[in-house]
């Protein structure tokens, strides 16, 4: 299985990916500070601003330095390659 790259050498199982959310937003903010009060937000960014937010169905959220649209993208190409037969999926 091909793991989503979000950044800085971290990486999450695509099937788990839930959501994907700009930053910019105030539904954004409060979005973080929800997975931050219940401890369950991984910053991924080192320290840098947060572009997007990866929710999963482990009750886990994922802060990212790339755009949204960057890792729909690469979310997109991990399903694609799960889903080639060459790839041993089913």
């Amino acid at each position: 299985m091909k793991l989503l790259s979000i950044g800085f050498g971290n990486y999450v199982k695509p099937n788990v990916v839930e959501g994907i959310a700009s930053a910019g937003s105030e539904q954004f903010k409060a979005l973080v500070q929800e997975y931050r009060d219940r401890k369950s937000l991984i910053d991924c960014t080192d320290d840098k601003s947060a572009r997007a937010i990866i929710i999963t169905s482990g009750e886990r959220a994922y802060l990212s330095r790339f755009s949204a649209d960057t890792l729909a993208e690469r979310l997109a190409e991990c399903e694609s390659d799960s889903a080639d037969p060459r790839n041993g999926a089913e």
